[in-house]
């Protein structure tokens, strides 16, 4: 008997079900899959989604095992497969892939030893790799350069095999890494496309997860649940840490990016310093953790997240953290939608709120279906809503609180795509304490100005005059590596574009210099005492 579309779609839908007898249905579907003869088709794909699902919320110990018995026998099928291509992309055990991915990342990628990383193509590239390697190879070879050459005779020429061809130009581009901006507009431009063999099933999503002490088995789905107490709720005192577990977590979060073709900036450029792991009910584990100090943003720490349902990665995003505010994202991962989604995003909320003391969360509206289609489908703003995001604009507002009594009143209202869309005119926020914290673009706004007025806008005229003024008032004698100076530059720019004068605030300015790149829960405790000098 070989799968069926059917059977493997029924699994996926009766995955988030409890009662007696889907939970039977569950069960024998499993019995049955894990004696199948499995054929090459895109139906695994969906059975491989459906079996992740349950390992995520299993109902029980045998359930659990009999899950996990499919996953093995869908894997044993893989291996021997030869007709692997209509898996591209998928991360499915044993299969390739083909992505684009940042110089960073893809050293990361292949300093691993369980994936084969080559160079595949040249996409969309703004130049070719004369333009680059002219800047980075010893001088006596920087000739072959200007020689005319394309890329693959460029590489022919410098004795460079096929093979070797991708860690070149990775190892040229890194003599740029103290100027990391630069590199990265110069590696962007290359339009690299790499393709990623794996060696073992390692590199697959059901593997690439920690094991917990305890598996939470479900009976239901939490979708009812008192959100301002799950907030306020004290979390528990996160992991202790050993060298070989914070190298595991770091492995995971990364390999979750590199095996859904994503990538973000927290992931790429982590800072093994800020990561925390918090292990919460449910089965949920939560990791937080920022980027080093060369690729910190202005003001603001750009943090982000993976969360783990029973140890395997379910949603991913950051937040950009400013004293009390936070403008706030979440991607669950498609295989684990339909689960406790309400009480995944509130228990993000509640690490954020208590790691770095946020009170104001924000959301831009592709969140809930601008240039997002499956947004405004799935009625996404209505999910913010329920845990109490509302629009910043007045009339949406208005406009919201009406849709919400329809639909309260008449359990068959649904509210048009029209008005959906007309939602996405605004963003949207949790505001708990009533006070709208101060943004980053509120200060930014005012240096343009203060440039533009006193100095007529010669920013280098600017930078050397505020520095010198902001040292003068605050006595700061030290001198700073480079990726300091950009924080000098910052702090001295807003001190001097508020005119703040007062001794304990340009101390507390002080410190947030030696704290952003050391510290960052300490820079964030900082910031937020300042802003309240400043509302005082």
């Amino acid at each position: 008997m070989a799968l069926t579309k059917k059977l493997a779609a029924h699994l996926q839908e009766i995955g988030n079900r409890f009662d007696s007898e889907s939970q039977k249905l569950k069960s024998d579907s499993l019995s049955t899959i894990q004696k199948l003869h499995l054929t090459s088709s895109a139906d695994l794909i969906t059975l491989y989604h459906a079996l992740l699902f349950i390992c995520a919320y299993p109902s029980s110990s045998k359930e659990r095992n009999l899950t996990l018995n499919c996953i093995k026998h869908l894997t044993s099928f893989l291996k021997k497969n030869k007709n692997k291509h209509i898996y591209n992309n998928t991360g499915l055990p044993f299969t390739y892939s083909r992505s684009h991915f940042s110089h960073d990342f893809l050293q990361y990628l292949c300093s691993c030893k369980y994936i084969k990383v080559n160079l595949d193509s040249y996409e969309d590239s703004l130049f070719d790799l004369n333009e680059v390697l002219k800047l980075t190879l010893p001088t006596p070879e920087k000739s072959e350069t200007t020689a005319g050459w394309n890329n693959e005779e460029l590489l022919q020429a410098l004795k460079v095999n096929k093979g070797n061809s991708l860690s070149l130009i990775i190892n040229e581009l890194s003599k740029l890494n103290s100027i990391p901006y630069i590199k990265d507009h110069l590696f962007d431009g290359l339009g690299i496309y790499i393709h990623v063999k794996p060696n073992n099933n390692k590199f697959s999503i059901d593997q690439n997860k920690f094991n917990p002490e305890k598996i939470y088995f479900h009976n239901d789905l939490l979708k009812k649940f008192d959100h301002e107490t799950l907030l306020n709720q004290k979390l528990p005192e996160e992991e202790k840490l050993t060298t070989s577990s914070l190298e595991n977590y770091v492995s995971i979060i990364k390999n979750s990016m590199a095996l859904t073709d994503r990538e973000t900036d927290p992931v790429t450029y982590l800072d093994t310093n800020t990561l925390k792991i918090f292990h919460l009910e449910r089965g949920i584990s939560v990791a937080i953790y920022s980027m080093t100090g060369d690729r910190h943003l202005p003001y603001e720490i750009y943090a982000g997240y993976t969360l783990f349902k029973n140890g395997y990665p379910a949603a991913y995003g950051g937040a950009w953290v400013f004293g009390k505010r936070a403008n706030f994202g979440i991607n669950i991962f498609e295989w684990f939608r339909g689960g406790e989604s309400g009480y995944i995003m509130c228990q993000l909320l509640r690490v954020y709120r208590q790691a770095f003391g946020i009170n104001y969360f924000e959301v831009e509206p592709y969140q809930y279906g601008l240039d997002n289609p499956d947004g405004i489908k799935s009625g996404a703003f209505w999910f913010y809503y329920r845990y109490g995001f509302r629009p910043l604009d007045k009339h949406l507002r208005l406009l919201a609180e009406k849709e919400n009594s329809k639909i309260r009143n008449n359990k068959k209202y649904k509210t048009t795509s029209k008005v959906l869309l007309s939602f996405t005119e605004s963003n949207i926020a949790l505001n708990l304490e009533g006070n709208i914290p101060v943004a980053v673009p509120e200060i930014t706004t005012k240096i343009t100005s203060f440039i533009s007025r006193k100095f007529r806008g010669n920013r280098v005229t600017a930078e050397i005059e505020c520095i010198a003024n902001f040292r003068k008032k605050s006595g700061l004698n030290e001198t700073y590596s480079n990726s300091r100076k950009y924080l000098l530059t910052e702090i001295a720019l807003w001190c001097e574009a508020y005119n703040i004068t007062k001794k304990n605030q340009l101390e507390l300015m002080k410190e947030m210099i030696h704290l952003k790149h050391d510290n960052i829960y300490e820079y964030q405790k900082t910031i937020t005492n300042f802003n309240e000098t400043q509302n005082k």
